[in-house]
């Protein structure tokens, strides 16, 4: 019997190279999670997604960090990028005057001498889909996607129920039948994730993260509220309805959260489900919605760059420490003051880089009374009723700590999690400054800013 030539079917098998377009994704050996691929456009068509060319290639403009790098720690502050893509053949098509990409098209990241690469073309319009749903969100209904994504956010407490009732009713608009439940629950109906936190934060008294609980509880509800045997009442979907239901049942509870301390009480205390950290791919998806608003506000095209530290940068003073090549017109070098109050050095860029802007941010910071008293001293205070959070101390003196972590120069930043805008400041102290829910001492304070540099929050953490 003579050789069998395999190439034949290989070649068969071999999927044609597709145009990446905005939203595909990519991924990057030495990193911890997958990224998406972001092309400037004044605006989003599910059907004619802009295509990406050969200098789609900025950090943190078109490609957002992959999460933890093997090489070089925390890739928001490493990453390196060519200059442009490289086409394994020559693309014939064009993008303002540049050859397009494709998912056989390379980047090198030169931080780590790795090359990224597109898991899908992102044609699908998955990605833009979720993007416009969180933008719609953010604009429609202000607050809620925070409260929604915070373990501890109450629409109740928060004083945002109705506008969570207000952001349901939307999802089944012009769905003749509601949505089906039990499609909420796939983990890839990255909106259904923020559906089910909304119900889960409505309807204190059903335990929805697992769908059949839902069911039997959702039953039960109904019955106290003579819903069953209604027209259109089909406890497997989110219709009509379902919404006539939820509006009485919130109500009731709306003014029994109000009015008796016990029921507020255990408001306090509750934790709901992490639906996007449990959910990795929604995760990924929140955290570049942060490189999408950085793009729209910074049309220069600079690079980010950053220090040698894990994650997080220093503001230094010293000029000179040879710790690692920079770009910028200057090179300042300090010590970072890590949570577990050791130090490596560190360089920054000068005053032209990201990082100094946000410096200038803190710098100019602003902390509303009404922040301080009904947000950080509310939940976090020595007086708090919160349960379920970490607490100052009585003698630590909340507001000139927070004006030494923003405006000094002992401190450590990063951006904000969850792919909410702003950025993280945190200073560690020699002595616990509070403690956390089961009364074990905390000696960082964790302070967070937005992109207007006002103060959001801040409380002790480990």
């Amino acid at each position: 019997m003579g050789w069998i030539d395999w190439s034949w079917w290989m070649k068969e098998e071999e999927k044609p190279a597709e145009p990446l377009v905005l939203g595909a994704e990519l991924e990057c050996e030495y990193g911890s999670q997958r990224s998406f691929l972001m092309v400037e456009t004044d605006g989003i068509s599910i059907n004619d997604l802009p295509k990406a060319c050969v200098e789609d290639s900025i950090a943190h403009r078109n490609i957002h960090p992959f999460g933890k790098c093997l090489k070089n720690d925390e890739c928001y502050f490493k990453m390196d990028l060519e200059e442009r893509w490289v086409n394994a053949e020559p693309q014939t098509e064009r993008v303002n005057g540049k050859e397009i990409i494709t998912t056989s098209s390379t980047l090198i990241c030169k931080a780590s001498g790795m090359a990224i690469r597109a898991v899908t073309s992102g044609q699908d319009g998955r990605f833009a889909r979720f993007q416009q749903f969180l933008r719609n969100m953010e604009r429609k209904y202000p607050g809620l996607r925070e409260t929604l994504e915070d373990p501890y956010g109450s629409v109740y407490l928060e004083g945002n129920y109705e506008m969570a009732l207000q952001f349901l009713e939307e999802q089944i608009e012009g769905r003749e039948e509601g949505l089906e439940i039990v499609t909420l629950y796939d983990p890839k109906n990255l909106e259904g994730a923020y559906i089910l936190a909304a119900l889960e934060r409505l309807m204190t008294d059903c335990e929805v993260r697992s769908f059949e609980g839902f069911m039997n509880d959702l039953r039960d509800t109904a019955n106290q509220h003579g819903m069953q045997g209604k027209e259109g009442w089909d406890q497997n979907y989110l219709n009509e309805a379902m919404m006539e239901l939820l509006r009485k049942d919130c109500k009731e509870t709306a003014e029994r959260i109000e009015t008796n301390p016990v029921y507020r009480g255990i408001e306090k205390q509750k934790m709901f489900g992490s639906w996007l950290r449990e959910c990795t791919e929604a995760f990924a998806y929140t955290t570049v919605m942060y490189s999408s608003a950085l793009a729209e506000g910074n049309s220069s095209g600079r690079r980010m760059e950053g220090d040698k530290g894990r994650g997080a940068v220093k503001k230094g003073e010293e000029k000179g420490k040879e710790s690692g090549s920079v770009k910028g017109s200057s090179e300042m070098g300090g010590e970072r003051v890590d949570g577990k109050g050791g130090s490596k050095s560190g360089s920054k860029s000068g005053s032209g880089s990201k990082f100094q802007e946000v410096f200038d941010l803190a710098d100019n910071y602003t902390l509303s009374d009404d922040t301080f008293d009904n947000h950080i001293l509310d939940r976090h205070g020595p007086n708090s009723t919160y349960g379920n959070k970490s607490h100052f101390n009585a003698d630590f003196d909340i507001r000139n700590s927070i004006d030494s972590t923003l405006t000094g120069d002992n401190f450590i930043v990063g951006p904000n999690t969850a792919g909410r805008e702003g950025y993280i400041f945190e200073q560690t102290f020699s002595n616990p400054i509070g403690t956390n829910s089961k009364g074990k001492p905390l000696y960082t304070l964790k302070v967070v800013i937005d992109e207007a540099g006002n103060v959001i929050t801040a409380f002790p953490k480990k």
